[in-house]
């Protein structure tokens, strides 16, 4: 049933790259290579904006400045294929066998489909993909690449660890901080586990700790920072924080746990059969874990911004949440009564679907609580032909700005707006970046759109 809803769940996403565009801060990337080589646009990025070379550097070789549409489709489609090809190579370095891998792997896309924060940044706005999903991708490669050289020393294995490490700490910062920790993680346990320290992994715990004094030290965060006039205090980020890891929990968390424990019962069998030492703690410790990944993935954006992260953001520290879920479902299955508890496949089925359509039905299309249901907007966007239709609106709006002659366009709002890979339109105020950037990119003095 798990195999089912995935396949379900990958469907629409899929069939939604067909109909992406691009938005926002998309536009301006794109301008960069125009009158800078890359290497000169990261570096006036670094010093003035933004220290996220890997996600600038994808954004700033953007299909669309080649007049390539359908590239930035394809990137839509190759976050969504590399996740899941990351999810699985990952489950198989851990279990060794296919049919459990095929299982929990099932299970780990359809939590993230279904629960992800926002699915927009996700796959189908390359600004939010580049930064905070690849992050997620690349961190999944990264957990399962660790295992396979723990398990089996190579030198082309260590040499793309030093790479991912290199990737994803040029993603975001909270992905950089949850990288590190791993490492620091992994260092400490091979120590523990081999009484002698392991020169590979130390000097990959020191390439990260380089990498992140160079994201923290860049003169253009700084810049970017000293900008922001609203700052909270220290103390009350503290609490704030603790405040938004319990709001993520429950948001999150809970139909999460609820779904990986389910499957996690039906393959106690199976799992009872795996010993791993790094799993023998009680697993109230994975609780507290969790909610450490957690604080340390809100306070970072109370203290440096002013605000709680933004959903983009909480796609990265929703990441500790499905991995832990699992963690913790697996203890209890495993270490309690409930694995000598007798439920049949069927029933387990049958609450499976009761919780997936309960949610369904109570969220609907619309927000209940600040949450999504993503599964509901991509199929309604579909059926609807919201997203079909969005795509030709936009389509549209190219052509008739590319064959107009006038320095000065104004456009119509656009009529539809597919929630599941929509995030803004363009303003009748000329001056906004968006406007901006577009009117720079089709060689235009300004575009606007029609008040409502």
């Amino acid at each position: 049933m798990i195999i089912i809803a995935s396949i379900l769940a990958l469907f629409p996403f899929l069939l939604l790259c067909l109909f992406t565009q691009p938005t926002l801060d998309d536009f301006g990337y794109a301008l960069n290579l125009s009158d800078k080589s890359f290497i000169e646009t990261q570096i006036n990025i670094y010093m003035n904006w933004s220290s996220r070379y890997t996600a600038t550097g994808l954004l700033i070789l953007n299909p669309i400045q080649w007049d390539s549409w359908n590239g930035y489709k394809l990137i839509s489609l190759g976050m969504i294929v590399l996740f899941v090809i990351a999810t699985f190579y990952m489950f198989y370095k851990i279990t060794t066998n296919n049919t459990i891998t095929i299982i929990l792997g099932c299970s780990f896309i359809f939590c993230y489909l279904f629960m992800i924060p926002e699915i927009v940044s996700s796959f189908y706005w390359l600004a939010g993909s580049a930064t905070y999903h690849l992050a997620n991708i690349l961190l999944i490669f990264f957990v399962g690449l660790s295992i396979s050289y723990y398990n089996q020393k190579s030198l082309l294995k260590i040499l793309m660890l030093f790479l991912l490490v290199f990737l994803i700490i040029g993603c975001n910062e909270i992905s950089m901080i949850y990288l590190d920790i791993c490492i620091f993680i992994i260092f400490i346990y091979s120590y523990f586990k081999k009484k002698k320290l392991n020169s590979n992994w130390l000097i990959l715990l020191v390439w990260a700790g380089f990498l992140t004094l160079l994201i923290l030290l860049s003169p253009g965060n700084a810049k970017r920072s000293s900008s922001i006039i609203h700052h909270i205090p220290l103390l009350e980020s503290f609490f704030m924080a603790i405040k938004k890891s319990i709001v993520i929990i429950f948001r999150y968390g809970i139909i999460v746990f609820i779904i990986n424990l389910l499957v996690f019962y039906n393959c106690r069998n199976d799992l009872k059969k795996y010993s791993f030492s790094i799993l023998n703690f009680p697993f109230y410790f994975y609780i507290i874990a969790l909610f450490i990944f957690l604080f340390l993935g809100s306070f970072p954006s109370l203290v440096s911004i002013g605000s709680y992260p933004p959903q983009r953001t909480v796609n990265v520290i929703f990441l500790p949440v499905l991995v832990f879920s699992m963690i913790i479902s697996y203890k209890i299955v495993v270490s309690t009564n409930l694995y000598n508890l007798k439920i049949s496949p069927n029933k387990l089925s049958f609450i499976l679907l009761f919780i997936i359509f309960s949610y369904s039905f109570i969220v609907g299309n619309k927000e209940f609580l600040s949450v999504h249901n993503n599964l509901y907007l991509a199929y309604y966007d579909l059926i609807s032909g919201n997203a079909y239709k969005y795509n030709k609106e936009i389509e549209a709006r190219y052509k008739k700005i590319e064959y107009s002659n006038n320095e000065t366009i104004v456009l119509s709002p656009l009529n539809y707006r597919p929630r599941s890979i929509f995030i803004s339109d363009l303003s009748p105020d000329q001056s906004f970046f968006y406007n901006q950037s577009m009117a720079k990119f089709f060689s235009k003095k300004t575009i606007s759109i029609l008040e409502k």
